[in-house]
């Protein structure tokens, strides 16, 4: 069974912890839902844990310094994120002005995302086990360690995709932001981070899950499983470029058809407008023609903004495979960079003896710099969950083409019942024209005999008789 615990990190300025806030707690991005999210019925639970960093005493910034703790609260308000931010940042400058030193640190926030496996995870909850336990004991641990003041935790279970065989997949992970500075060293902690504190990270989150009692496990280090690792990704990322322009394909011609058929609904609507200016305003056909021209308008500015709304799919859609394929490229570029460097490398820390046998010159600084080079080319990071979500995406897109088409066929027969409608009204036309048309020439052959007068008395004598039978 998987066990794995893996742990991301990443640097952000001051400025980004409101799209953090958003990402994290609103779940959201630039005021939009984050496309990866799960339906409701579906999502097992977030939790998120705001750290309100108090100053105890109003001393001397070394007495707040060694009196400031941070109170637990289960807040979702962007306010007590950004004082417990403004606290410690405030604690921070402080103490440079004490001891006269610049602000140079740009990368305020470090944000972990500490991820588990779901089979494991999905094991615990049947249980009743909570795994969130985990994720506060490693939050604690991080603050022993490495002193890294946590400033809020996000647990969140409501990412996921559903694959081909229809089966619900979860994405359990938690997302610290942590404040970027050390206040016992008094310098910033990640960009101070050697290769050895990251492995540590992800030993530490082991050993942090496994004090709760959770058997989770950390991942191979990234120089043993690299080559596996990117040779997976570069064929998924190609799979996956080639689904993408087929899809792409599928939606330029889709995109074409709503532009064909708004086209004709406008040329239907049109001839309506002709056929209705042949009658009077307060006729039934007049009426009824007012009507189907409305409903022609309102159908051809449905598939005008269906239109729009899929050229612009159409146009991320076709960046996101410029960037796919750019993956690929700068990721085969690097493996035939890391070719060549070993090539050089053994070259020139190997000699060839007269036997055509080649010789390490020196084996301990030979292994000691092979291990150091391993950790310099192995920071490639998996995209295995991105792929996933744009798997997730990709099968969006297909039903929204599916619905399309199926809306297309409704709109097909409503086209064809006002083409028969079109062809019933141009009948009406026709035969009210040779009505017009006998009137007249009865009109000019009772003047021509004289006999205007003696018609009239026969029409008014009918409408007596009619209006007697009535």
């Amino acid at each position: 069974m998987s066990n794995f615990v893996q742990v991301n990190v990443i640097s952000h300025s001051k400025n980004s912890l409101g799209s953090c806030y958003e990402h994290n707690v609103e779940r959201l991005k630039d005021g939009e839902d984050l496309p990866h999210l799960l339906e409701e019925c579906n999502c097992l639970g977030n939790e998120n844990i705001t750290f309100s960093h108090i100053v105890v005493s109003c001393g001397t910034f070394e007495e707040n310094l060694r009196n400031f703790y941070a109170q637990q609260t289960k807040s979702n308000n962007y306010s007590d994120l950004k004082n417990s931010f403004d606290t410690l940042e405030n604690l921070r400058l402080e103490q440079l002005k004490n001891e006269n030193r610049e602000d140079y640190q740009t990368k305020h926030l470090i944000e972990f995302e500490v991820g588990i496996s779901e089979e494991k995870a999905k094991e615990y909850l049947s249980l009743g086990i909570d795994i969130n336990e985990g994720f506060k004991q490693y939050i604690n641990d991080l603050k022993a360690k490495f002193g890294m003041n946590t400033l809020q935790m996000s647990i969140h279970r409501d990412e996921g995709y559903i694959d081909k065989d229809n089966v619900l997949h979860h994405n359990f992970h938690g997302h610290f932001l942590v404040h970027n500075y050390n206040f016992e060293t008094k310098k910033a902690i990640l960009s101070n981070f050697r290769k050895k504190d990251y492995r540590q990270l992800q030993t530490l989150a082991q050993k942090s899950f496994n004090q709760v009692g959770l058997d989770f496990k950390r991942g191979l280090s990234k120089f043993q499983t690299k080559l596996k690792h990117q040779k997976r990704n570069d064929f998924i990322l190609h799979k996956q470029n080639q689904e993408l322009k087929i899809l792409q394909t599928d939606l330029l011609q889709k995109n074409q058809e709503i532009k064909d058929l708004y086209t004709l609904l406008n040329s239907q609507k049109n001839q309506l407008k002709e056929l209705r200016l042949q009658f009077k305003k307060d006729s039934n056909i007049y009426k009824m023609l007012s009507l189907n021209i409305k409903n022609l308008s309102f159908e051809e500015q449905t598939k005008r903004e269906e239109f729009r709304q899929l050229d612009t799919k159409i146009k991320e859609l076709k960046n996101q495979v410029q960037r796919e394929e750019q993956i690929i490229q700068e990721d085969l570029e690097y493996a035939n960079e890391i070719k060549s460097y070993f090539k050089t490398y053994l070259k020139e820390n190997t000699t060839k003896s007269k036997d055509n046998k080649y010789y390490i010159n020196n084996i301990n600084e030979f292994y000691k710099s092979l291990v150091d080079n391993f950790y310099n080319v192995s920071n490639l990071d998996l995209k295995l969950e991105k792929l996933e979500k744009l798997k997730n995406e990709n099968s969006i897109l297909k039903s929204h083409l599916e619905k399309s088409k199926l809306d297309n066929q409704s709109l097909n027969e409503h086209l064809k019942k006002l083409d028969l409608l079109n062809i019933k009204i141009k009948d009406l036309i026709d035969k009210k024209d040779l009505l017009e048309e006998e009137n007249y020439n009865l009109k000019i052959y009772l003047k021509d005999k004289n006999l205007e007068e003696d018609y009239q008395n026969f029409t008014r004598k009918l409408e007596h008789n009619f209006e007697f039978e009535r």
